[in-house]
């Protein structure tokens, strides 16, 4: 958090030493943006001094209470804004630094299967046992085909993979939201090239049982 802070600082000085606004999507329990904010008094007093607000972007009552109780002491006369999405924010209505650390690989995707010349979502069902099983559910929308063909992605008989709609979503709530500034993306991944190769045929989704990969 204190190196990302260098990072926002020279964000944040771009807009011509003005107030300016630093948002997190995803911020957790508030431990990156605890360390950022000290990293900012630390490297850059002046921009952290210019700092009118911090919006938290999270989905979890739980998470907010903690990221209050967390930062409250910190913040002093910088407003603290928290939502559960960015749809609550006015247009044009922020200008600033958007931070986002291992948000975008943790959005929901359809799962996709090539069968033939056609996709189909792929889905979890009961089978006549009351065990899940994966199966063929419904041929994929024509806006989840348009970024397949796009992007070369499951190209072949048998391959499965992943498209997120939801990625482009976000994206497109920040354009809204966001006058002036950058955005920080912190996350893992491929580009396309790397996920159409036929050694990815199965995809990149991954199930967890008590923090074990299955």
């Amino acid at each position: 958090g204190r190196r990302i802070a260098v990072q926002v600082a020279e964000f944040a000085e771009s807009l011509g030493g003005v107030p300016w606004d630093l948002i997190e999507l995803g911020p957790g329990r508030g431990l990156l943006m605890a360390d950022l904010l000290a990293g900012l008094v630390q490297h850059a007093p002046q921009t952290h001094a210019r700092l009118r607000s911090v919006t938290l972007v999270e989905t979890s009552a739980m998470l907010r209470a903690q990221q209050r109780a967390r930062l409250d002491a910190t913040l002093g006369s910088i407003r603290l804004r928290q939502i559960a999405a960015l749809e609550e924010l006015a247009p044009a209505s922020l200008s600033g630094v958007v931070v986002a650390n291992e948000l975008f690989d943790a959005l929901p995707v359809h799962w996709i299967v090539r069968r033939g010349t056609q996709w189909f979502a792929r889905a979890v069902a009961l089978n006549a046992e009351g065990a899940l099983e994966l199966v063929d559910g419904d041929e994929a929308a024509a806006e989840i085909r348009s970024r397949l063909e796009r992007f070369g992605l499951c190209a072949a008989e048998g391959f499965s993979g992943e498209v997120c709609l939801a990625a482009e979503s976000l994206v497109g709530d920040l354009s809204r939201v966001l006058v002036r500034g950058g955005v920080i993306v912190i996350d893992y991944g491929h580009d396309a090239a790397t996920l159409a190769r036929p050694e990815r045929a199965d995809g990149t989704l991954m199930s967890y049982w008590q923090h074990q990969a299955q």
